[in-house]
């Protein structure tokens, strides 16, 4: 009797669907699936639209993947999307654009989600990554950085059991 909203998280997709069709839950936390290179979430999203739940969109660098200092030491990710990423980084940084302000850019900007959470422990980052969600997407920076990450695009990974993935 005391809680009044149940929430759910975790990088699988297929568990969303799986939860959200045996039990009521009031919002919903994934990760990684809604960023320059992969839109997955979307089709999740959709798809519970009519069912009242509060969407929250997390990770869109990708764990550390799209951010100047690169993903973490055992980053799950394949090679070739951490090449990928390394490409788009330089692509940005050769024109003089901020490779991380585009990814928040770029998920804000949908309005599916209800909320996008961004991971900083730096207050200056903390700062730069509100500034780039209240700065206007660059449409031709985001057309041109999404053909780079064309060769990888809605690429995963596995977490946990595959046969959840």
């Amino acid at each position: 009797g005391k809680a009044r909203f149940v929430g759910i998280t975790g990088y699988p997709l297929k568990l969303f669907r799986t939860i959200t069709a045996r039990a009521e839950v009031g919002a919903f936390l994934t990760y990684c699936h809604y960023t320059l290179w992969n839109d997955l979430a979307l089709g999740l999203v959709t798809e519970l639209e009519g069912k009242n739940l509060g969407v929250i969109n997390a990770a869109v660098l990708g764990l550390g993947l799209l951010p100047t200092h690169g993903p973490f030491q055992g980053h799950p990710a394949s090679e070739a999307l951490r090449d990928a990423c390394a490409k788009a980084l330089a692509y940005c940084e050769s024109r003089g654009a901020d490779l991380s302000a585009l990814a928040i850019q770029y998920a804000v900007a949908n309005e599916k989600f209800h909320t996008t959470l961004v991971g900083t422990a730096d207050p200056e980052e903390l700062r730069r990554n509100v500034s780039a969600a209240e700065t206007p997407l660059d449409s031709g920076l985001l057309s041109e950085v999404q053909k780079i990450l064309e060769p990888i695009r809605n690429q995963i990974w596995v977490y946990g059991r595959p046969e959840n993935n």
